[in-house]
């Protein structure tokens, strides 16, 4: 019996806190650090937030003289009169009826030393056969082609074959060959330019395509007339280029120029707000200027 009442009483001091230890009231900032749960696994407090080894996080809130634990489960309050400052009890914040024990373990690591630990925990806990480790350089094993060559079945006139997994390179669209040529060359024939041009000599003169005068006949030419006449302000750009440019390439004499009046009805377009046209217009006044001049 005396036995008994002596482990009754070994229990009664593991949650009893002598007088002068007791803490009177516990705060966040005095459970920074590292702790032992009473179930046997550590846990870390920084600031408000509560980590534990098995992967649950918790959350401090001051509550009064002491604080709670809160998470997914049912809440802990911390007991003041029940802990020191090696050792805080918890109990459950409905009914109390619960209790476990946290023991302070030492102030918190930086990062770095942290997954130190976490390693050297692991190493303790898992065995690695260091057999399987290599501390040498790797050599490739040398390979007989010729020999693998005869087991693929392979036909040395028939060229390379694609095993699994290489690379295999498509065929080029028919005509791309070609056109990648033609702008090669054209590229080049610009840098050569651009070459004699800084040397101070001559671009290459290549033959550009003319476009071959066409002779209009006399209905054609007052249509033209009829279409441009006074019109400078109602014709769309596009039809007045149109006009201007059959003008421009119908080999025009003097007399058809004095019967069909066309000098008349052209001349205000050197002044159209489009450039292009104005342009056109220009062109054709100049060449039936240098009849007359002729």
């Amino acid at each position: 019996m005396a036995q008994v009442e002596q482990e009754e009483s070994d229990d009664d001091d593991d949650v009893e806190v002598k007088e002068d230890h007791k803490l009177e009231t516990i705060t966040t900032e005095r459970l920074q650090g590292k702790w032992k749960h009473s179930s046997d696994f550590f846990l870390t407090v920084r600031k408000s937030r509560v980590k534990c080894k098995t992967g649950q996080k918790y959350k401090l809130v001051e509550v009064g003289n002491t604080v709670e634990l809160v998470g997914d489960s049912t809440p802990w309050k911390a007991v003041p009169s029940k802990s020191s400052a090696q050792k805080i009890h918890w109990e459950s914040a409905e009914d109390g009826a619960y209790g476990v024990q946290w023991h302070f373990e030492g102030v918190l690591k930086n990062k770095a030393e942290e997954a130190q630990d976490d390693d050297d925990q692991l190493e303790d806990d898992v065995e690695i056969d260091k057999s399987l480790i290599l501390d040498t350089k790797r050599r490739r094993n040398k390979v007989d082609y010729v020999r693998l060559d005869k087991k693929l079945g392979k036909d040395p006139a028939a060229g390379d074959i694609a095993l699994p997994g290489d690379k295999v390179l498509m065929a080029p669209p028919p005509g791309s060959l070609k056109r990648k040529s033609a702008t090669s060359e054209a590229r080049a024939r610009i840098e050569q330019d651009r070459k004699r041009s800084r040397d101070g000599g001559e671009a290459d003169e290549r033959p550009k395509k003319k476009r071959e005068m066409k002779v209009l006949s006399t209905a054609e030419l007052e249509q033209l007339f009829k279409q441009l006449d006074g019109k400078i302000e109602s014709i769309a750009p596009k039809d007045a280029l149109m006009a201007l440019s059959k003008l421009m390439y119908h080999p025009m004499d003097i007399p058809t120029l004095k019967a069909t009046k066309l000098g008349v009805a052209v001349n205000p377009y050197r002044k159209h707000p489009d450039d292009k046209v104005g342009r056109y217009a220009k062109e054709v006044v100049k060449r039936w200027k240098n009849l007359l001049n002729a």
